[in-house]
């Protein structure tokens, strides 16, 4: 039996498609604190069914996933499995996600999913399916590719022409060690 198996139990006992709770309430259910990486990082609320995390699992197999996490406000908003009509976000509704600084700190952007490029969308629903839901993540990964794809073309840019760069060494090895 799992220390988080509690909240499983609850979210089972929910009715709805969703279901915000704020931290506070998940450590009520529970018993005990949640950990401090559950406060300030993202990947503890990743939904994995593998068992890697024994929390993700719980939810999982209760038939909820995490849908939305707000640091700020220390809330974190469920959804059941299987109802939402589209992978991802829909494509009317403002979809929030983090800008991740270097203290991990939540900092709320929004986009409207609509007004995205068909490639683009195609993009996140790929994305979003391969990391079992989460959006965060596969903006995430998005991002983080289109990043290492532009540094490469720079970098074969430099290569191929010889020519001194604006980009300095320092820069890129900062960059490679941020991005883990």
């Amino acid at each position: 039996m799992s220390k988080y198996d509690k909240l499983g139990h609850h979210l089972r006992a929910q009715h709805g498609e969703r279901l915000q709770m704020s931290f506070g309430e998940i450590e009520s259910i529970l018993g005990f604190p949640m950990p401090i990486s559950a406060r300030k990082y993202r990947p503890w609320w990743a939904n994995q069914s593998d068992g890697a995390h024994v929390q993700s699992y719980a939810w999982m197999r209760a038939g909820w996933k995490v849908w939305s996490v707000d640091f700020a406000a220390e809330r974190v908003e469920f959804q059941r499995v299987g109802t939402e009509r589209h992978i991802g976000v829909s494509e009317t509704a403002a979809t929030p996600f983090r800008n991740q600084t270097k203290a991990e700190t939540a900092d709320p952007v929004t986009f409207d999913r609509a007004k995205l490029s068909i490639t683009a969308r195609r993009i996140l629903d790929d994305y979003t399916a391969e990391l079992g839901g989460d959006v965060q993540a596969a903006i995430d990964k998005a991002l983080h590719e289109a990043r290492m794809a532009f540094r490469k073309r720079l970098i074969e840019g430099i290569v191929r022409t010889g020519a001194p760069s604006s980009v300095s060494s320092v820069d890129l090895i900062r960059e490679d060690r941020d991005a883990r």
